[in-house]
Formats: structure tokens, sequence, C-alpha cells
């Protein structure tokens, strides 16, 4: 028979993964398991653990699957709301876009989505450049204002939904930098191009984004 001590080591057990499956913590981007697991003080087991538990509650609950560590895990409907971030592109910034979209298939708002993400889970600031220029692989570019679609809207706008967390996080972070929002979108999608972003996690959903600003890096 099982001894006493054994039974209470698997119910304590049971109870750190219930907790880890109910409690909002977060995984920062490129940090693997034994990190997150060093940080928590936990056995990197337990993470798999709870993973797992969490897929099988969804399977079994009909429920889409939820990864530990990035999101909320609360439909959005009761939690938060989309917001739009926008930013224009000079025509060559914008067909590199285009291209890089092509040879990855990705939507641009989720692609743009995913960078927005990336930098808030990061303590590191992306290279940014000062005023309304773009400087791409070292030559400046100008934004031209010239070139519109059918219903007015510019043809080189790139457009994202985030939560409202997010939002209020990035401008928390531009303002702790002195600089714009859109500076700062504009050095990510520099990085991206110029090939310093070595692997980058697509964010699909908002629901996969956190819609509590201090879930991400606001401090510089």
């Amino acid at each position: 028979m099982p001894r006493s001590d054994d039974k209470f080591v698997a119910q304590f057990r049971r109870w750190i993964v219930t907790k880890l499956k109910e409690s909002t913590w977060w995984q920062f981007q490129g940090e693997s398991r034994d990190a997150v697991a060093k940080r928590l003080g936990l056995r990197p087991e337990l993470l798999l653990e709870a993973q797992l538990s969490l897929e099988r509650d969804c399977r079994r609950d009909g429920r889409a699957p939820v990864r530990l560590g990035t999101s909320n895990m609360s439909p959005l409907g009761q939690w938060g709301t989309e917001h739009r971030v926008e930013i224009v592109l000079p025509r060559l910034v914008y067909e590199e876009w285009e291209a890089y979209c092509q040879t990855r298939q990705v939507a641009s708002g989720v692609l743009l989505r995913s960078l927005i993400h990336r930098m808030l889970m990061l303590r590191e600031l992306p290279e940014v450049s000062r005023g309304k220029d773009w400087v791409l692989r070292g030559q400046r570019l100008a934004i031209c204002l010239d070139r519109k679609g059918g219903n007015g809207a510019y043809v080189t706008r790139l457009v994202a939904k985030i939560t409202a967390g997010a939002k209020q996080a990035l401008l928390r972070r531009a303002r702790k930098c002195g600089i714009s929002v859109s500076a700062l979108i504009r050095g990510c999608i520099v990085e991206l191009l110029e090939g310093r972003v070595p692997k980058l996690v697509l964010v699909g959903s908002i629901r996969e984004m956190w819609d509590d600003p201090n879930r991400y890096w606001t401090e510089v």
C-alpha cells in the first residue's frame, strides 16, 4: 500500500497543476520551459503536466486549445475589447513588407500584431529613428501620402488589432522612452526586414495577447 506521505505528495502535485491552469502567469518571448520553471520556483515537468491537463480539459469541453503562459485564459468578449493600431509605410518598405508576408504566407495584420506582442514581451527596445522618416539598411526614406485606394485609405497603411491592455502598454512604453508609438512600431518593422528577428512567434488571435498591461514590459 502507498505510504501516507506519497499520497500527500500526489495531492500536492495535483493542487499545483490546478493552480498553474487557473492562475495568470506568463512566458517571455524566447524563454525556455526550464527558464520559466526556475523563475516560478517549480520543476519543468509540472509545467508540461499542467499544459497537457489543460489540453484534455479543452477537448472534453469542446473549447479551442490554449497555451499556458501566453493568454489571459478568458474569452475575449468577457475581458477586453479590440483596439486598432496603424502605421503608414514608405513605398519601398511597404513592398518589402508585402513580399515578407507572401513568403511566410501570413496576413499583414497578424504579422504586425506579432511584432508588437514580441516587442512588449521583451525588456530590450528595438532600435528606433527619431522623427517621421524611416531608416532601412542605412537608407533614409520619407513617407509619401499621395497613394490612395478606392476607399480613400492609403494603400501603404498597415493595420492590426490588439488588446486594450497591449495598447495601454504600448502607450506607456513610448511615453517612458520619450518617443511616439509609431516610432516603436517602426523600429519593430525595420528589425524584421533587416533580418534581426531570429524567430518570430505568430500571434494569430488577440486572445493570445495579454489584456493586462502589467503583464508586459513597460519599464525602460
